[in-house]
């Protein structure tokens, strides 16, 4: 997720544990700047291969068993500062609280976390929260901002009670747009092969649903909700590329032929040649409307310069427009018609 959800979340995860009102501050310090600090692994990157920060974000500084070694290197950071009124040990709990929640939260998105490394290369998308939801942050905020001001801890419980809430919320979402899916799959005469639920940007009433069925990814969008009930957003599909595709030959030589099968890793298999622009091949699980093809990132291979990378490419579909029809679907107003690219075949 964004900084600030992480901040606050590992802020409040100190706090909560912290017994004595007079060091909540300390606590959130603490437990915010750890809970910040594997999302360093974007320094990791390299101008000659653009994929080596896709590899190592939310690589091993998010996995479970970095957590001891990131929470003493914050917590003795911690500690020239406040050795003073504090001892390591202290520093090192509220430490280890607030990165103990980082690559939780960020496996609760849909971009994919390697949690479980090196036990597997599994990349953990629970999905069952959007990578930015200013609810969620928001009311962290708010909560935590009162329970500093007022030295409570009671506004530090509500917090936690809330996400925990909010979480099974995001899972009881997620479950419902799953069996929506399947419904559309089953009227349209498909056999799901593989498929992928999550919650558009900013909510969880409006969830992205798309499935595979004869090497095409079919994808719609779903409202759910108390006030709208359900609604379905019909979208597209797409031919996705697999290992035996021809376009693999636009990716000459040994170097990008493996920078196309981990980017057809990172994405899970959803990967397809974007509408328009062929030779970019994109990464069919994110797109500007939950509904809509057009994918919001790419990679393209160089048939020329076989020893040189793939470039990395973002495709800008952030408009006002595509706000607007994104605002109306959280809304749950009936859909309409879909102003992105289709594939045309």
């Amino acid at each position: 997720m964004d900084p600030v959800s992480h901040a606050m979340l590992g802020a409040t995860c100190a706090t909560l544990l912290c017994r004595r009102k007079e060091y909540l501050p300390v606590a959130a310090f603490c437990g915010g700047m750890a809970a910040l600090f594997p999302d360093l692994d974007i320094i990791i990157r390299s101008e000659n291969n653009p994929l080596l920060s896709l590899k190592y974000h939310r690589h091993f500084t998010h996995a479970l068993v970095f957590i001891p070694l990131g929470a003493a290197i914050v917590s003795a950071i911690a500690w020239l500062i406040f050795r003073a009124s504090h001892t390591y040990r202290r520093l090192f709990i509220f430490s280890l609280c607030g990165i103990a929640t980082h690559g939780m939260l960020d496996s609760m998105t849909n971009y994919g976390t390697h949690f479980f490394w090196p036990f597997t290369e599994r990349r953990e998308s629970w999905s069952i929260i959007s990578v930015v939801d200013p609810i969620f942050t928001f009311t962290l905020m708010g909560l935590l901002i009162a329970a500093l001001c007022t030295r409570a801890r009671k506004f530090v419980a509500i917090s936690a009670l809330f996400a925990l809430s909010y979480w099974s919320f995001g899972y009881i979402q997620r479950e419902s747009a799953t069996a929506q899916m399947l419904q559309i799959a089953n009227a349209r005469g498909h056999v799901v092969e593989h498929s992928e639920v999550k919650p558009s940007l900013g909510n969880l009433f409006v969830w992205r649903m798309q499935y595979r069925y004869q090497q095409r990814a079919y994808i719609d969008a779903v409202h759910l909700s108390p006030w709208a009930g359900v609604v379905h957003y019909p979208g597209g599909s797409i031919a996705l590329v697999d290992a035996a595709s021809p376009v693999d030959a636009s990716f000459a030589g040994e170097l990008q032929s493996r920078d196309l099968a981990y980017f057809r890793f990172f994405s899970d298999g959803w990967i397809a040649s974007v509408p328009g622009d062929e030779s970019l091949i994109g990464d069919v699980r994110f797109s500007m409307l939950p509904n809509g093809i057009q994918p919001l990132w790419g990679i393209r291979g160089k048939p020329q310069n076989s020893n040189q990378h793939v470039t990395f490419e973002n495709v800008n579909l952030r408009t006002p427009q595509g706000i607007i029809m994104l605002w109306s679907m959280i809304k749950g107003e009936p859909p309409a018609p879909l102003s992105l690219p289709q594939d045309p075949s």
